[in-house]
């Protein structure tokens, strides 16, 4: 303790009050640091680290006495930076993983999207033809019914133009649905405004896509009413909650596109669950 005393004070210890300065913060001598304001652990110029305790002794015949007690916590202090530096190394690695993730994430979908414009390409072009046939053989068929809503389906899919009958447009989305396992129910009036309608069914679509892949729930529930300045629309899911740090991806992000191109807001939240709103200022107003 007297070795400890020097070396805090750069000089041999002659009374408690030399020492208590020093353990309190003040006159510390160079090549010695004081590691936490709130309690005495200094790192001393061997580089051993030490902590400080003081006791004030109640027994009655060294009443008024105070004990100092030096605990040498080298070895504690060293295992903690050590644990440190593997955190920050752990953040900055999970970080670059997340942005991985989030890369592998955006490609898979685009890989996905692509395949499927393949596929209805093809489905488009085999109609072109099915239809070219049909009219060179000045031909009626009960088949030209079903080849023009297929060609419809693909026109709606690679153009964004939707059918005639928005009701019709909204029941072919929900039966999309249920074949991938997900239930779409609709609460309120849905807009049958060309605009508004082609938008709404864009989101559905999206919000059901997002469901199967990310959620893995089964049913998203749609609201849709009036209001004021136009129509206002809100998605969610039975799935599971969004996990944390959660964001748009390229479905959601060209969503938002649309919806501000055609003047309206869209606002997504990711927790605690996740929650599509949609404000288009389109259509009627509120009775």
């Amino acid at each position: 303790m007297r070795e400890l005393g020097r070396k805090l004070t750069g000089e041999a210890l002659q009374n408690y009050e030399d020492l208590k300065i020093v353990l309190g913060g003040g006159k510390i001598i160079s090549g010695i640091t004081k590691l936490s304001e709130e309690s005495s652990v200094f790192y001393l110029s061997d580089n051993t680290v030490w902590m400080f305790q003081e006791y004030m002794l109640s027994e009655s015949e060294l009443e008024g006495y105070i004990q100092t007690v030096a605990f040498d916590i080298s070895e504690i202090y060293y295992n903690s930076e050590k644990i440190r530096m593997n955190n920050e190394k752990l953040e900055v690695l999970n970080k670059k993983l997340k942005k991985m993730y989030a890369q592998i994430d955006d490609s898979i979908r685009e890989q996905e999207t692509l395949k499927m414009k393949m596929q209805v390409h093809d489905s488009f072009g085999r109609s072109l033809l099915t239809i070219r046939r049909m009219l060179e053989s000045h031909k009626e068929t009960d088949h030209m019914e079903n080849q023009l809503e297929i060609l419809k389906q693909s026109v709606y899919i690679l153009s964004g133009i939707t059918q005639d009958d928005p009701d019709k447009q909204y029941q072919e989305t929900i039966r999309h649905a249920q074949k991938l396992g997900v239930s779409v129910e609709i609460e309120g009036e849905i807009c049958e405004e060309a605009k508004v309608a082609l938008i709404t069914d864009k989101a559905i679509r999206e919000c059901v896509t997002n469901c199967i892949r990310h959620a893995h729930g089964s049913k998203v529930y749609v609201q849709s009413y009036k209001i004021l300045e136009g129509w206002k629309i809100r998605i969610t899911n039975d799935g599971e909650n969004p996990k944390e740090g959660s964001k748009e991806g390229g479905g959601l992000s060209a969503l938002r596109e649309a919806v501000e191109r055609e003047g309206g807001q869209m606002i997504t939240r990711f927790a605690p669950r996740f929650l599509l709103v949609l404000e288009l200022p389109l259509g009627g107003t509120e009775d």
